[in-house]
């Protein structure tokens, strides 16, 4: 996974260099990976990276012209023009075309140049004239940063597995953090499944001299922007168009090749609208599913062929279930379990993807931003798993997810839902290629705290953001009917057929109520499934944990020592696996978070 680890500390500098040679090699997970490491025995620093060849952060260490500044970046940054240019008449020399011009920026502001950054980033910067670094990350929190203090010594990595493999202390499960993973399939605020092992807050600027720590402040608060006054929603809107229309030209810029991953919703279909003249050739493309061409593909394939540009269609294939033990292993480790088993066709498809390019451009987080779109359900799971002394976490981790949706929509939706519980399928994707999303932008993500917040608001202005760009485009309804073309009640009976197939598609899949599950059972040589199915989701693990993967759940699960852990009451796992195997009830969460918590358990705890 691309990212950066490293250690701040005094002593035995022969043990910390050896210390760094292990927690890199922990990372370099693809031969292709590019990496380096960067010693300082006199500053007490040590420092790794990672980074997929070609990408804007392959181009470590960065030094400014005297080279008494180092910058170590991972990630991304969607600066304005104006503010390369601006360094570049300065008569700084830099390649504008990778990560090369930041450690310029702070050369001109100091650093307050973190507050100009823009984009999903961690690193660290090495002033040599005070001898001072810093450990800096992202406003959002959306680049995790792991770390481990002990004693005078502070150990970071992008990657938890990183400190696991160094301490093997560190290879214990918090209950509290189990709690919330049990009980909304993440865990919240800054901590990690693992104990001693937290996360660098978002918009933090951590300050260390010669292996010291010296403050641990931060750049940036949500405050900031919760305070910002209101604007008139008519000024709003337009000022959200031009800044769409200036911000998703800049995120098409790449040294590699880039692809757009189309879906049949409003949040690829603003970018295509706005990718401007000078993007002659998009290679556009949509995950599709085993049973039929679902509704992003038929949409998409619509939205490429309007704007010129081609399309493919790339499936999950008979090979993802016959290497799903792999894939799901995969998937666990390379996100530090925080993506779950029903992540796993991300490294499957991603993998695809990379074929036709190396930089993914997606509408990730729109519906979240824009719109007020919040799926994340905090929930016991149906049957009583759990020991009465663990229960306990439970009802905590539910105070605490109710406790952090109270406050500002926005700061929950920026904030909180999107680093803490939208992560998992990103970090899986990541370990493939590299993936942008233009709805994170400061510029963006600021004005939305300046305008009122509800999924109704936020239709009407994805629909307009649409038709400012490409109105042509507007007029193809999406996977839920909406479309910027017709009246009422015309725009109204889609969005009704729609809705319909979307609920009976959750029905027969995922959500099927145990009742369903048991009636369905009798009728299984009939497959009624197979008449909803397939038409919006291209996952589908209700059916494939009881055909396809049946006999690797069991495998898994119904071995003793997975029958053993403490926090689960016995012979309730029997019930569950053979409950859902056998077709008469529906435990896929169940399922998906007992057999993500099983391989996190033998992956990090006991084989680590």
């Amino acid at each position: 996974m691309p990212g950066i680890c490293g250690i701040f500390g005094k002593g035995n500098s022969g043990l910390k260099k050896n210390h760094l040679t292990v927690m890199l090699d922990c990372m370099l997970h693809n031969p292709s990976f590019c990496n380096g490491c960067y010693i300082n025995p006199d500053l007490n620093v040590y420092i790794g990276w990672v980074a997929h060849p070609g990408s804007f952060s392959d181009c470590l260490p960065i030094f400014n012209e005297t080279k008494d500044i180092a910058l170590f970046f991972t990630g991304e940054e969607f600066a304005e023009r104006d503010t390369v240019v601006k360094l570049k008449t300065m008569g700084h020399a830099f390649d504008s075309s990778d990560a090369s011009y930041i450690v310029h920026m702070y050369e001109e502001d100091g650093i307050n140049f973190l507050r100009t950054l823009n984009g999903r980033f961690g690193g660290v910067l090495i002033d040599f004239r005070s001898k001072e670094s810093v450990l800096f990350v992202d406003r959002y929190g959306m680049h995790r940063f792991y770390f481990h203090e002990k004693e005078d010594d502070f150990y970071f990595s992008s990657e938890a597995k990183s400190l696991l493999k160094v301490f093997p202390e560190l290879r214990r499960l918090d209950p509290v953090s189990l709690g919330h993973y049990f009980t909304c399939g993440s865990v919240m605020g800054n901590r990690t499944l693992f104990s001693g092992v937290s996360l660098l807050p978002g918009g933090s600027s951590w300050k260390f001299q010669c292996g010291t720590c010296l403050g641990k402040e931060k750049y940036f608060s949500p405050s900031e922007w919760e305070n910002l006054e209101p604007i008139e929603e008519s000024k709003l809107q337009d000022m959200i168009k031009e800044s769409v229309q200036e911000i998703i030209p800049r995120y098409l810029n790449s040294r590699t090749p880039i692809g757009m991953s189309l879906t049949g919703g409003l949040d690829t279909r603003i970018i295509m609208s706005h990718i401007g003249r000078n993007v002659k050739e998009l290679p556009c493309y949509t995950f599709g599913g085993m049973y039929r061409d679902c509704y992003d593909v038929k949409i998409a394939r619509k939205v490429a062929e309007a704007c010129g540009q081609s399309f493919r269609v790339l499936p999950i294939g008979e090979s993802f279930l016959a290497n799903f033990q792999d894939f799901a292993e995969k998937t666990i480790y390379l996100t530090d379990g925080v993506s779950d088993v029903c992540g796993s066709h991300e490294i499957y498809l991603n993998r695809l993807a990379r074929e036709i390019a190396a930089v993914r451009m997606t509408g990730l987080f729109g519906s979240e931003i824009i719109r007020s779109v919040d799926y994340i359900k905090a929930d016991f799971p149906a049957e009583k798993l759990f020991d009465q002394e663990f229960e306990l976490h439970n009802f905590n981790a539910l105070n605490t997810f109710n406790n952090a949706t109270k406050g500002n929509p926005n700061s929950y939706a920026a904030f909180k839902l999107i680093p803490w519980h939208l992560q998992g399928n990103l970090l899986a994707a990541e370990s493939e290629l590299t993936v942008r999303t233009p709805y994170m932008d400061n510029k963006l993500v600021r004005l939305m705290f300046q305008g009122r917040k509800n999924e109704r608001a936020g239709e009407i202005l994805s629909l307009g953001l649409v038709v400012s760009g490409n109105q042509e485009l507007s007029k193809i309804p999406t996977d839920r009917g909406l479309n910027g073309n017709g009246y009422f009640p015309f725009t109204l009976l889609p969005k009704i057929y729609y809705y319909f197939l979307f609920k009976a598609e959750y029905g027969f899949d995922r959500g099927m109520p145990h009742w369903l599950s048991f009636i369905e059972n009798y009728f299984d040589p009939f497959r009624l499934e197979r008449y909803f199915i397939g038409r919006h989701k291209i996952e589908h693990y209700r059916l494939w944990f009881k055909n396809d993967l049946a006999e690797y759940i069991k495998m898994i699960l119904l071995e003793n020592r997975s029958k053993k852990r403490e926090y689960i009451k016995r012979g309730v796992i029997e019930d569950i696996v053979f409950g859902h195997t056998t077709g008469k009830r529906n435990y896929t969460n169940e399922i998906n978070k007992l057999l993500s918590m099983e391989l996190i358990q033998r992956t990090f705890i006991e084989n680590n």
